[in-house]
């Protein structure tokens, strides 16, 4: 792929990834497309957040809702990258108000109060020096970061892989 999203010209956006065999996209709440427009991006299910300096275009967060075939729940599922840090600059208060805009439309959406899953690319994390903003915008909303339960699996593996297929352990880990 071009660009490293798959996509020609890269992206701001999201993906949601999901397993037909056991979860349904309720197409009756959220009229998503199933792939992208002209091979670019699809704003079908998809939020634009507060762009950065310098960006044309605000990054994505795409979401859906799920039906799981097995247990017949529901629940809203939103992925995101929120922007990154340059080195001579700190974007925590952008990353609040990206987050903000968010959860805002899923409020607006979740008129059932439903559960929902949020992931995706924060640009921040609890021992962060400069500041863990946007976890904090998330706990302040009701969420709960799962490094925070009881019972983990694999904390010790970074998502950011560069394209490896073997996970990286974090030092110490």
């Amino acid at each position: 792929f071009k660009g490293g999203s798959g996509l020609k010209n890269g992206s701001q956006g999201a993906r949601i990834l999901y397993d037909r065999e056991r979860y349904q996209v309720q197409r009756e709440v959220t009229a998503c497309t199933d792939s992208s427009q002209d091979g670019e991006y699809s704003d079908s299910c998809a939020i634009e957040m507060d762009r950065a300096p310098g960006e044309a275009r605000g990054r994505m967060a795409a979401y859906v809702q799920f039906l799981d075939k097995q247990t017949k729940a529901r629940f809203w599922f939103v992925s995101l990258h929120l922007t990154p840090d340059t080195t001579d600059s700190n974007f925590d208060e952008l990353r609040a108000k990206q987050l903000t805009t968010v959860l805002a439309k899923m409020d607006e959406l979740n008129t059932e109060g439903l559960p929902m899953i949020l992931t995706g690319d924060l640009n921040s994390w609890q021992t962060r020096a400069k500041g863990n903003v946007a976890q904090d915008v998330l706990l302040d909303a009701g969420f709960v970061d799962s490094f925070s339960t009881l019972f983990t699996v694999n904390e010790d593996f970074s998502t950011y892989t560069r394209g490896q297929t073997t996970p990286h352990r974090f030092a110490g880990g």
